[in-house]
């Protein structure tokens, strides 16, 4: 019956986007990327109540998905948020 979380999905290596703030409570970015492809679908919202360093958020995003994020760190919020805008490498190099 559970046969469909009942998968171990190892680590991959983190991008350096997610090492930006050492957070003590990061989970893999791959983890939260396989269960946001298997168990919800593009346009869906997902919710991440306690986000920290906004892995699962910032994974939704790039799933193309909606995301809401909370937590009570500002800094951790402030953080998901500029992690998941998009840049404009031709105004960036040329700032």
């Amino acid at each position: 019956m559970i046969d469909h979380i009942n998968t171990a999905f190892p680590e991959e290596k983190r991008p350096m986007m997610y090492k930006i703030m050492k957070y003590w409570g990061r989970t893999p970015h791959n983890i939260w990327a396989e269960y946001i492809e298997k168990y919800s679908k593009k346009g869906d919202v997902i919710l991440d109540p306690f986000c920290g360093s906004g892995v699962g958020v910032i994974e939704a995003v790039k799933n193309g998905r909606k995301a809401i994020g909370v937590d009570l760190n500002p800094i951790a919020i402030f953080q998901a948020n500029m992690i998941a805008k998009n840049l404009n490498i031709e105004l960036f190099e040329k700032e």
